[in-house]
């Protein structure tokens, strides 16, 4: 992990073991100063790994189970910012590639896409629940993560 992977707020693991689950406070001159127990630490960014994402941590931040259809291959989850069938869409899938793992893809479907049925889409891979953070953060969604 490097540090200009991280934004603050980005929620990361930090030490040894066990590893704390932090938020990330500022990052400085490749440095990142993580907060857990009320205080603020400077951790080298060695000491500083992702968290994966799981279906778990989605289901707990409001995203809905849809299972695999005729237009959709896999399970995927939906986040709805505007209420059901409206607004703007964050849909996750998890693949299991042949080599192994899990691949996971956030597709965000934006607004004209439900009410114009303009396809309106933009996709990115992730792994990490600091990306999907990220990634949230770049369509304006207003929607914390938490764990």
């Amino acid at each position: 992990m490097k540090a200009n992977e991280l934004m603050t707020g980005d929620w990361v693991l930090y030490g040894g073991e066990p590893n704390i689950i932090t938020e990330v406070s500022e990052i400085i001159h490749g440095e990142a100063t993580v907060c857990f127990a009320g205080n603020n630490y400077m951790a080298n960014i060695d000491e500083i790994k992702p968290i994966p994402l799981t279906k778990e941590i989605l289901e707990k931040n409001g995203f809905k189970l849809h299972h695999k259809d005729r237009f959709h291959a896999a399970d995927y989850y939906v986040y709805w910012k505007g209420g059901e069938r409206e607004g703007t869409a964050i849909v996750v899938r998890f693949f299991e590639p042949d080599a192994g793992g899990v691949k996971v893809l956030v597709r965000f479907e934006m607004e004209s896409f439900h009410k114009l049925g303009i396809n309106t889409l933009h996709s990115c891979d992730i792994e990490y629940v600091h990306e999907l953070q990220n990634a949230i953060r770049l369509y304006k969604i207003d929607k914390e993560i938490e764990l």
